[in-house]
């Protein structure tokens, strides 16, 4: 059986945010939001940004995001093995105070060069070190960028007469 997303677009990849976990700070004092940057293409990365989730440091976004890259081109295909997703995880500043960034997290892609799904959570860093808590993210593509995610399933058939 092949695996396939038939809801997306060829060029589509939908990205995600379902939550975070343990996010470091007050736990009912947090308000959370996460930019992120989709570096392809390189010259013009696309951006988008969460709601806020006020109080707790395990928000739950549950939020989708679509980004385009171009599937037919050879040096964005190269991108995917060499860049990652970035999110950024921001805690909302109160009165004239600005936001502090919590963690970053980077997504590898080069997941999807053979499957069409990666969901998993990934540890926030600063810098090389992990700061505390976790973000749970799902990545979706039509089909796999360069070979197709074949698997086999077997199912016992109940035959009813003969």
């Amino acid at each position: 059986m092949v695996q396939c997303h038939t809801d997306l677009g060829d060029n589509d990849l939908e990205v995600t945010i379902e939550r975070g976990i343990n996010l470091p700070g007050k736990p009912d004092d947090l308000d959370s939001y996460i930019r992120l940057e989709f570096p392809i293409p390189p010259e013009n990365p696309q951006r988008a940004k969460t709601h806020t989730v006020r109080d707790t440091n395990n928000p739950i976004f549950q939020e989708e995001f679509k980004f385009e890259f171009n599937r037919k081109s050879r040096s964005q295909l190269r991108q995917f093995k060499r860049q990652a997703l970035k999110l950024e995880v921001w805690s909302k500043g109160g009165f004239l105070r600005s936001d502090s960034l919590l963690g970053i997290v980077h997504v590898k892609l080069v997941d999807l060069e053979s499957k069409c799904a990666v969901h998993d959570s990934f540890n926030l860093m600063d810098g090389r070190k992990a700061c505390g808590g976790k973000l749970e993210v799902k990545l979706r593509v039509r089909d796999p960028l360069l070979v197709k995610q074949v698997e086999e399933v077997r199912e016992k058939w109940l035959v009813i007469g003969s």
